[in-house]
């Protein structure tokens, strides 16, 4: 930038993050600052879907010159080339309904500049003009503003212009209200705090107690849910909104509604799936920064971390049966699930029951066990609590095939109404947060009793034990009592089938699977989510009466008396690989495909 911007890149340097704005203020929750090369990409990918829609002619040219200005190089355009975008761009209204110290808008305004500085005129009379009628701000914050407020002035100060900057507002976006009208604005940029509901109540209740809360709210959706609404309601019918946000989204249970409202209403033009990549410094988060428009669309485009297209996918393919959202980077894993929809005889919950673990309401507290106990303690407690005490399982103790033996915990599975004056004696001294738990203020559960016990014969009979969220799709056969948290989902026999459970777990331990759950299931970064949803959906092959056969045999050997050697087990597993492959008729480069992968 011209070095007369000194004073303002300065100041701007000052503050770079949230901290230096709200240090120990509550204001801080869910706030996370934009680095600067992805304010660059968001201000790219808003105007390349602008153009877009509005001016395809100047699209690529876009591509062209611009590219490497907004992936932190300099900018080389002539005269000509920049006054036809600075003519686009300074009819354009843009907001950030979340502003925080501005980052975004102010990225939006040095590429204004820098367009400006590439003209023969080198006037800022535009920028006076955009500054005046076209650019504003909002955020809770006032500090926030404030920082904001000094950073436009310096800017002003150096352009030399003479306008008063006055569209920066002080409050909620979701819920205040502000001298802006609705439908007015053709971008809207925003990187919207992340806040979930749990232990946020004060957040979310003055929203649902509003007509737009009414209208969007759904359980355990996220605060930034919110911004993605409000956004649709302040964006132009040929507008652009361009965010970066959390991709839990994308397959999360609470956002049902939000990927409804997006199939239907507004729609995902583009998109960079951050991944398991770390693109904020100061918190671990699986991010995306994506476009959306009102405009319907036949595909949406998956760029890179260069900000390259890389692939076009049509609109409807990017939700599966189950509305979940899924942008495969490479067509070959997208013919793999295509297959596996296709070729499937059933759905896992056709034929087999899928449950969740005990729930209760308290495992442990500070000073030791409430209802989940290591054996140590287990030696303290009072005789009539042993015949309810069960061997309790973490989640870790299931890999591919097999899970642990034995554990340190156990579980008082207490499922009655009266017990003896032993075990109320023992519970006594938690007995004032047991009584908080909902189920027991509405008289579901009295207080001494496990919030969700579910049937023994979960826990006891033949099961598949699944954990919630593994690095790979780990399914144990289990055949003995195995009690666990809910963070653990049993599969059990619903109906008279083919496949027993044996042979099932060979088939979900598969590498096929794998894939499955990694690109069409949740994921929460690098991690698998097997949340009851997924599960339950999972397609099951048609097998032929040899492939039945075979499966049976692999498993009976398997899961027999004498656990075979570890060259075996590869083998057994390597069939059953095939096996599965086979049924979905997959082709010879799919199999290879899935073989090598991690």
């Amino acid at each position: 930038m011209n070095p007369k911007f000194d004073d303002y890149m300065k100041l701007k340097k000052q503050y770079d993050t949230e901290y230096q704005i709200v240090e120990n203020s509550k204001m801080i929750t869910g706030t996370v600052y934009t680095p600067k090369i992805l304010a660059n990409q968001m201000v790219f990918l808003a105007i390349k879907n602008h153009l877009k829609m509005n001016h395809p002619h100047l699209e690529t040219s876009f591509m062209d010159y611009f590219h490497a200005y907004f992936s932190g190089g300099e900018m080389n355009v002539s005269s000509n080339v920049a006054k036809k975008f600075i003519e686009v761009i300074e009819t354009l209204r843009i907001i950030d309904l979340s502003c925080g110290t501005g980052l975004l808008l102010l990225a939006y305004i040095e590429y204004i500049i820098e367009l400006i500085s590439m003209t023969d005129e080198n006037s800022f009379d535009c920028l006076g003009k955009i500054l005046k009628d076209r650019f504003y701000a909002i955020d809770i914050n006032p500090m926030a503003i404030d920082v904001f407020k000094n950073l436009i002035g310096e800017l002003i100060k150096a352009t030399g212009l003479n306008v008063e900057y006055n569209n920066a507002y002080v409050g909620n976006s979701l819920i205040d209200e502000f001298p802006i009208e609705l439908s007015s604005f053709d971008l809207i940029l925003g990187n919207p705090p992340y806040i979930g509901e749990k232990g946020h109540l004060e957040w979310f209740s003055p929203i649902k107690k509003t007509e737009f809360g009414r209208r969007y709210y759904e359980g355990k959706m996220d605060y930034f849910y919110f911004f993605i609404y409000k956004g649709y309601e302040y964006l132009k019918n040929d507008g652009t909104l361009c965010y970066l946000t959390s991709n839990y989204f994308f397959t999360a249970d609470g956002a049902n509604r939000l990927r409804n409202f997006m199939r239907n209403e507004f729609h995902i033009s583009s998109v960079i799936d951050y991944g398991n990549e770390s693109v904020f410094e100061t918190k671990k988060l699986h991010a995306a920064l994506y476009t959306m428009q009102k405009k319907e669309i036949n595909t949406s485009i998956l760029f890179n971390m260069s900000m390259e297209p890389i692939r076009e996918m049509k609109y409807d393919s990017i939700f599966d049966d189950n509305m979940t959202i899924h942008f495969v980077e490479e067509p070959i894993i997208a013919d793999i699930i295509e297959k596996m929809k296709t070729g499937s005889d059933f759905r896992l919950i056709d034929h087999y029951n899928v449950n969740q673990g005990i729930v209760t309401g308290a495992d442990r507290g500070t000073d030791g066990g409430i209802f989940v106990y290591t054996s140590d303690e287990v030696k303290q407690l009072p005789d009539s609590f042993h015949e309810h005490l069960k061997p309790f399982f973490k989640n870790r103790s299931i890999k591919h095939y097999f899970h642990e033996n034995s554990t340190p915990y156990h579980v008082a599975y207490l499922d009655m109404e009266h017990v003896s004056k032993e075990i109320l004696q023992a519970l006594e001294p938690f007995k004032e947060k047991l009584s908080r738990r909902r189920e027991v203020i509405r008289e579901v559960r009295k207080w001494h009793m496990l919030t969700w016990p579910r049937k023994p014969i979960i826990f006891e009979s033949e099961k598949i034990v699944v954990p919630q969220r593994a690095k790979s799709n780990y399914f144990a056969y289990s055949a003995t009592s195995f009690y666990a948290s809910a963070d653990i989902y049993y599969i059990s026999n619903k109906s008279n089938m083919n496949l027993s459970l044996k042979a099932l777990t060979l088939v979900l331990n598969s590498k096929a699977y794998y894939l499955w759950l990694k690109f069409n299931g949740k994921k929460k970064g690098s991690l698998i989510e097997l949340y009851a949803t997924p599960l339950k959906n999972m397609p099951i092959p048609s097998f032929s009466p040899e492939q039945y056969l075979l499966l049976e045999e692999l498993s009976l050997e398997l899961f027999g008396t004498v656990r075979p050697s570890d060259d075996r087990i590869d083998h057994i597993k390597k069939k059953a690989d095939d096996c599965v492959m086979d049924a979905f008729k997959l082709s010879e480069s799919e199999k290879i495909y899935i073989q090598s992968i991690d």
